[in-house]
């Protein structure tokens, strides 16, 4: 390994550390995936669970709203915890959290990729990439702005009236509608785009507030 390698890897230590991203935090991550999956396998009304397969490809409700739990725990990763590291800085924050915020957008777009090949053959996993950006780009944006718990209930609150029957018109359902599809990825992905250029360049984000 060389000098250049181990330096980056000290620095990704270290930034990873003052976000309080741990070893703990990386299984949850995992776990957290692992519950969407095990959840988009199965069938789950809104009034009660159902253990059939998915017989379309529209996700579950209950997949869709687990989709918060990883999503959560990215935005997380977005603030620093250690008061005293970035008072005794000596080089500006921004690249740093600028870097960071690219590296919270990398995983963001790979995640899904790497767990769409164990949804159920009968899911799209195109669907479920761009409920996947909708929500992640919506947590992120939020989290910027807020503590994790507001950002994370808001991220609920929203999903939650796309989620609930009749509240949003299906011909504007980006979440559930197959047939808007064509929108709704473009759309997460400007979303998480946008999300990740204001983590970029906020400086409020690497405050503990």
């Amino acid at each position: 390994m060389s000098d250049r390698t181990r330096a980056l890897l000290t620095i990704i230590r270290i930034q990873a550390a003052a976000r309080g991203v741990t070893l703990r935090g990386a299984v949850g991550y995992v776990l957290a995936w692992m519950a969407v999956v095990l959840t988009a396998g199965m069938s789950i009304s809104t009034l009660g669970l159902r253990l059939s397969p998915p017989s379309s490809s529209v996700l579950d409700t209950a997949s869709v709203l687990l989709l918060i739990l990883p999503a959560s725990v990215l935005t997380h990763s977005l603030r620093i915890r250690v008061p005293e590291f970035d008072r005794t800085r000596s080089r500006p924050r921004q690249p740093s959290t600028a870097l960071w915020a690219a590296g919270i957008g990398t995983v963001a777009v790979v995640s899904p990729m790497i767990v769409g090949s164990m949804l159920h053959p009968a899911l799209s996993t195109e669907v479920f990439r761009s409920d996947w950006y909708l929500v992640i780009g919506l947590s992120l944006l939020l989290g910027t702005l807020w503590p994790l718990a507001v950002s994370t209930v808001v991220t609920f609150a929203v999903v939650a009236v796309f989620t609930i029957p009749n509240v949003v018109p299906w011909e504007a359902n980006v979440f559930y509608n197959l047939d808007l599809t064509r929108l709704s990825m473009p759309l997460g992905v400007a979303m998480l785009t946008i999300a990740v250029l204001a983590a970029a360049l906020n400086p409020g984000v690497a405050n503990t507030t």
